[in-house]
């Protein structure tokens, strides 16, 4: 099938925007070809994987693209690194500085964060993105409205240094339906006001769902952003979800119609409490109560989780000897630095961290015993790259055995 090429496509390929442009070109046109995509589209921003310090190739690509004095075209941010930007960047591992350093010289903004939503990248409804992290683009698709679609590593950043995307996957509209309707009503309300049940339901739909969008019916209308957030964020991580629905809730499914379409899917699942607390029991894998580390923020954490975590604390402080990480990015770090909360935290034995996440390698202090977390997320990729215990728990719950050094 051929791909039907803008003015501004033919111009990317034959050079007129310099060399660098011209080969991402070439690639991204390799792609709609390979995928069956018909057009391009005008991108509206970019979140690459490239500067994380992943294998050499990564420098060497990036060498390559500086060496053709690439430059980005549209606001590209960078995730996260396996580096605490609070540390001098004179600290990071060589690669790891270096890789940053070329980044920057191609016009990105290092963010590195696994959350651009928060204070990094502006969110319309139907923006074409190219993002890379999962989380990140669940977040986009279904609860900010955006059009994102998931690019591997190295096509990402030609994305940005062209500022074209083939028109695939979730960015065309009619890929976008509702394929599943799942019925959520029978879990109890009050287990909706703590973050774990939404937690717990995305680790369910991740690995039931795979690849298929879902559509929830019977969520609480007090369910917020911040919820859907966990919830597409357990979900991506424990399968492959890019986008849900939640009927009444998310913008493009203000009711069933909108999110079916003119016909129901066939596929139809109650979820049942006994279900839920099967899936979140699944992740826990520990031989005693003693604690070492806690850790929060995965995705990084917002404000408000900060600040929830502040109040739970309750003036008391994490146990002597353990480690309590709250993972977040630069943006979130000022504001809580301006309102004091930063300040508070730290005095009550709370590391914050920024720049990378607490499962990555080189693995943090503590992180090598009994972790207990409040996220998802983070319990299923530390049980594939930490070698420790886990407890996934509710915030009460992981507060309490932070500051008693164990299980409660």
């Amino acid at each position: 099938m051929t791909v039907a090429l803008d003015v501004i496509d033919q111009q990317l390929l034959d050079g007129r925007f310099g060399e660098a442009a011209a080969f991402a070109m070439g690639l991204l046109h390799e792609q709609a070809v390979a995928s069956g995509a018909q057009r391009f589209l005008t991108l509206q921003g970019a979140h690459v994987a490239s500067a994380y310090d992943n294998t050499p190739v990564n420098l060497d690509f990036a060498r390559e693209l500086v060496r053709l004095q690439a430059r980005v075209r549209v606001p590209t941010t960078l995730t996260s690194c396996a580096f605490d930007t609070q540390r001098p960047l004179a600290d990071a591992p060589e690669r790891q500085r270096e890789l940053l350093q070329l980044h920057r010289a191609m016009g990105c903004q290092p963010a590195l964060t696994c959350a651009p939503y928060l204070g990094h990248a502006a969110l319309e409804p139907k923006a074409v993105l190219a993002w890379c992290e999962s989380s990140a683009i669940v977040y986009a698709n279904s609860v900010a409205g955006a059009r994102c679609q998931r690019f591997p590593e190295f096509l990402d950043l030609c994305a940005a240094l062209t500022g074209r995307v083939p028109e695939l996957g979730l960015l065309r509209p009619d890929a976008r339906r509702a394929q599943l309707r799942v019925d959520v009503s029978a879990i109890p309300r009050n287990w909706f006001e703590d973050r774990w049940a939404f937690e717990a339901l995305g680790l369910w739909l991740g690995q039931k769902c795979g690849q298929r969008i879902p559509a929830l019916e019977g969520l609480p209308a007090s369910s917020s952003r911040r919820d859907l957030c966990a919830l597409g964020a357990a979900a991506a991580a424990s399968g492959a979800l890019d986008m849900f629905h939640a009927i009444g809730l998310t913008p493009e499914a203000p009711d069933r119609i909108a999110a079916y379409g003119a016909q129901e899917p066939k596929v139809s699942w109650t979820l049942t409490p006994a279900a839920l607390e099967t899936a979140a029991r699944a992740l826990n894998r520990h031989r005693g109560a003693a604690l070492s580390a806690l850790c929060l923020g995965a995705p990084h954490g917002w404000a408000e989780d900060a600040r929830q975590l502040l109040a739970q604390l309750k003036g008391r402080s994490v146990a002597p000897g353990l480690r309590c990480y709250f993972a977040t990015n630069q943006a979130v770090l000022t504001a809580l630095q301006s309102d004091g909360t930063a300040a508070q935290l730290r005095a009550a034995g709370v590391q914050l961290v920024t720049g990378r996440c607490t499962y990555y390698a080189p693995t943090l202090p503590g992180c090598d015993g009994h972790v207990a977390t409040t996220s998802a997320k983070w319990a299923w990729y530390a049980r594939q790259q930490l070698d420790c215990d886990i407890s996934f728990l509710r915030l009460p719950e992981a507060v309490e055995a932070a500051c008693e050094g164990r299980l409660p």
